[in-house]
């Protein structure tokens, strides 16, 4: 996903700082909401808001597990 790519217009909150707030220990889409204000005042964004945080916490997620050692 493009990091400046703009998820909710009335607070002007792109991808990349809903990739921060997970980086930086957000593990559901409330404490995202409380962190950056996301998805708070028309709600329009909600749902799509909801589909980026779920797949950037997936990728994050994914490249968190470390590959088992064999020796």
């Amino acid at each position: 996903m493009r990091e400046g790519k703009i998820v909710c217009s009335c607070r002007h909150i792109t991808v990349g700082h809903i990739t921060q707030a997970v980086v930086a220990g957000a593990r559901s889409f409330t404490e995202v909401q409380r962190e950056i204000g996301v998805a708070r005042s028309c709600c329009r964004c909600r749902e799509y808001a909801e589909n980026v945080f779920a797949a950037i916490l997936a990728e994050y997620e994914q490249s968190q597990k470390k590959e088992p050692r064999l020796f």
